[in-house]
């Protein structure tokens, strides 16, 4: 019996594995369809099945949950920057984890979610600064005094990283 299949694009899209419980998603997208088929996977009906979603990269914030009703239509829309629906925010509990459409209290453990006004903090007495003749310039491997200099001075030069390590690690300055 299979306990543990891993994918990357391969059976996101049209595989059917009824008994799958959990989806545990690392590829962030902007296609709502995607996260849809993705997030679902767990989600066909079984008796005395719950499905467990672990959306490490937020698409839910962008789409909102993957059962939400949505409306949809053969007509084109104009992209948003955010795809939630109806501007329905979705909101993930710090104390037990439960994601939620947000309602001022977690509905798995109760946590309230703190409100308040942030304050902006002025500073006057700051003042702008006009800073003039600042240029790196690597001309040469011996002008760099850092690994990430010569990761610079390699770029520059079209050269391939690993001269960039073996440059510092020659001069000691990695371990």
């Amino acid at each position: 019996m299979i306990q543990i299949l891993c994918n990357v694009d391969l059976i996101s899209e049209g595989f059917d594995v009824p008994d799958c419980s959990c989806a545990i998603l690392l590829r962030p997208t902007q296609s709502l369809t995607l996260f849809i088929q993705q997030a679902m996977r767990p989600m066909r009906y079984q008796p005395e099945k719950t499905a467990i979603i672990i959306d490490h990269v937020g698409n839910y914030t962008r789409f909102g949950m993957p059962d939400d009703d949505r409306e949809w239509t053969l007509e084109t829309k104009h992209r948003k920057k955010k795809m939630v629906q109806d501007g329905e925010k979705i909101r993930q509990c710090p104390e037990c984890f439960f994601t939620f459409p947000f309602a001022g209290a977690c509905p798995k453990c109760g946590f309230v979610f703190p409100t308040g006004r942030r304050e902006i903090e002025e500073d006057r007495a700051a003042e702008l600064q006009l800073v003039q003749g600042f240029t790196v310039n690597y001309s040469t491997p011996e002008d760099c005094t850092s690994y990430a200099e010569l990761l610079q001075y390699a770029k520059t030069q079209g050269y391939k990283p690993g001269w960039a390590f073996y440059q510092a690690k020659k001069r000691g300055l990695l371990a």
